[in-house]
């Protein structure tokens, strides 16, 4: 391990990297240097301790390394969009050290200390290994936090740290305060079906979004009261003692605590069998339909919008997934209403991705990534599900190869004519090709 960090310091030290883009932009070279000054809001107590940027030990090609790529963000052409928040399942101490050896293969920006330290760990402007998704990572930062997402136990000095350190970052890059752009891991759709069972699923359902939200100044739009069938609700449930959904996974049932989201069931009725994963009812091996706090398929977690499929007493049908899912909400207590716009209906391809079509790539010389595995998912016909961010998505690519960028037509940007719409459509995004 000694070895795989001299190394790291000696690329750090020299390597020139080139960093191209396709369709005509013009190519934009980024410098790896010395550790940078922490990027970080001066009012903050903020430190620089660079993930490995190296060879794997015992790699046998330029290609196998760790924890990051390098690039230029946003001055390349990839926009930074979106903050996944995530969170450590260790001590900061020990997330720092896993990033700081390649053959982790993994990284994020910045690591939130219990005590409201920050930590950075990968420039801003290259991309972190953080998010399970090549495409999210190269559009966003991500955030660790130092805590146990069954535990219950971020602090204040955390959420605060963290809200101050988003809020900057969101400033300077131009993102959006809201909850299409400030996400959780466990809202990263899966790059495909594949690897659906695979997706992380922290800060986990604990995590008090109404909280953070208000520290980053963001409040949800909407008024409490019985929504309308084909409105729009964006779902936010108490959080407090008047609100603690039973939630096993803490070596049987957890301890009662107020929790971020809502249950959706089959039926209007308490008694109703909990939703299920369509695709993990297929194969995929991953917990659907139950009380898990690990399983995400059925449960909607506060700032997420849906469409109302019906509306039956204190009960609300939003669709989710391909299928009405229900839950309890007398008179909105569990979600804000809103008139519908904007939603993609259905018949609609989904991806978990953006990517640009094959020919694309053909055109700018690099291999394609793999086709995607396993069935796909899509929006069925009578269905509708919010649109997230705005305006329609660029499709593109970070093609990368080797440490340091050292490969033919590496660090190259791809970008194709073809648009997308990332919605809403089940606990995580997808994102569908522009009509």
């Amino acid at each position: 391990m000694r070895a795989g960090r001299t190394l790291a310091a000696a690329v750090l030290a020299t390597a020139i990297a080139l960093v191209g883009t396709v369709a005509g932009t013009a190519g934009t070279t980024a410098q790896a240097g010395a550790p940078p000054a922490p990027e970080c809001p001066a009012s903050l107590h903020c430190r620089y301790a660079p993930a490995a940027y190296a060879l794997v030990p015992g790699a046998k090609s330029a290609s196998q390394y760790g924890d990051y790529d390098l690039a230029n963000r946003p001055e390349d052409g990839d926009r930074i969009d979106t903050i996944v928040i995530h969170d450590t399942e260790t001590s900061a101490a020990a997330a720092i050290h896993a990033f700081q050896h390649p053959a982790d293969q993994a990284s994020a920006h910045y690591l939130i200390g219990r005590d409201g330290s920050v930590t950075q760990l990968v420039p801003d402007r290259d991309i972190a290994w953080h998010a399970g998704n090549k495409y999210v990572n190269a559009h966003s930062i991500g955030i660790e936090h130092e805590g146990y997402a069954m535990r219950a136990d971020f602090t204040e000095a955390e959420y605060r740290a963290s809200a101050e350190l988003v809020r900057w970052l969101a400033a300077r890059y131009g993102i959006p305060l809201d909850r299409d752009h400030v996400i959780g891991h466990d809202e990263v759709p899966a790059p495909d079906a594949a690897h659906t069972a695979g997706m992380h699923w922290d800060p986990g359902p604990y995590w008090n979004w109404r909280h953070y939200l208000a520290l980053l100044g963001t409040r949800l739009k909407g008024a409490r009261r019985t929504p309308r069938v084909g409105e729009t609700v964006t779902v936010d449930p108490p959080y407090g003692a008047d609100y603690q959904p039973r939630v096993t996974g803490c070596d049987d049932v957890c301890p009662a605590r107020p929790a971020s989201f809502v249950y959706l069931r089959t039926g209007p009725s308490a008694y109703a069998p909990l939703i299920t994963d369509p695709l993990a009812r297929a194969g995929l091996k991953q917990p659907t339909g139950t009380t898990l706090g690990a399983d995400w398929t059925d449960k909607a977690v506060v700032g997420q919008r849906f469409v109302v499929a019906a509306v039956r007493g204190d009960w609300t049908a939003i669709w989710f997934d391909g299928q009405r899912a229900w839950f309890h909400n007398p008179d909105g207590a569990a979600a804000l209403a809103s008139r519908g716009d904007g939603a993609v209906r259905g018949p609609a391809p989904l991806s978990g991705t953006a990517y640009p079509s094959a020919s694309d790539f053909a055109a700018a010389g690099v291999p394609a990534p793999a086709a995607p595995a396993g069935p796909s998912r899509a929006v069925p016909a009578g269905q509708a599900y919010p649109a997230a961010g705005g305006a329609p998505l660029p499709s593109d690519y970070y093609y990368t190869d080797a440490l340091s960028c050292s490969a033919p037509t590496d660090c190259l940007r791809v970008t194709g004519a073809q648009t997308y719409t990332a919605l809403h459509f089940n606990h995580r995004l997808a994102f569908t090709p522009t009509r």
